[in-house]
């Protein structure tokens, strides 16, 4: 017989592979530049995010794998600073139109056949997902939060 608490299991333990995943690439990233607040910002500035995201990462992978409650609450916590991050990145204008053209840098032929327009829309529409991937998967949460009532699944 399968208790409540054992529902989402298996989903809850692979999100934490994955979190714990992110981290380590949080870590190996850190010292690259990230957009914040309307420019690409190095050093200090992209130590001090890349280290709140590692840290973010690595209590949720922890929570998630030991059916803690404190890990059910970290997923909502999460949820409102990746989504007021990426608000802020998709609200700076300049620093998107930046940003594609970092990632096209040597492809500007690729980038003026496919159209700035289109390759902005489709990296707004990317971000859009990604956030309400997030949301999805904290509601998911909510409707299995029993598992989190008792640790260690």
């Amino acid at each position: 017989m399968t208790t409540d608490r054992s529902k989402g299991r298996f989903t809850f333990r692979t999100a934490a592979v994955l979190f714990a995943l992110s981290a380590l690439f949080e870590l190996v990233g850190m010292t690259q530049p990230v957009p914040l607040f309307g420019e690409f910002r190095g050093g200090t500035a992209a130590l001090a995010y890349h280290l709140i995201y590692a840290l973010l990462f690595l209590v949720l992978a922890v929570g998630l794998w030991t059916a803690k409650p404190w890990g059910y609450h970290t997923i909502f916590i999460g949820g409102v600073l990746y989504t007021l991050d990426k608000i802020q990145f998709l609200m700076s204008g300049n620093i998107t139109q930046e940003f594609v053209s970092m990632i096209f840098r040597g492809q500007e032929q690729l980038l003026q056949a496919v159209g700035r327009d289109t390759v902005m829309l489709s990296l707004t529409l990317v971000v859009i997902a990604f956030v309400l991937g997030w949301w999805g998967f904290a509601y998911y949460a909510y409707l299995r939060r029993a598992y989190f009532k008792g640790g260690g699944g």
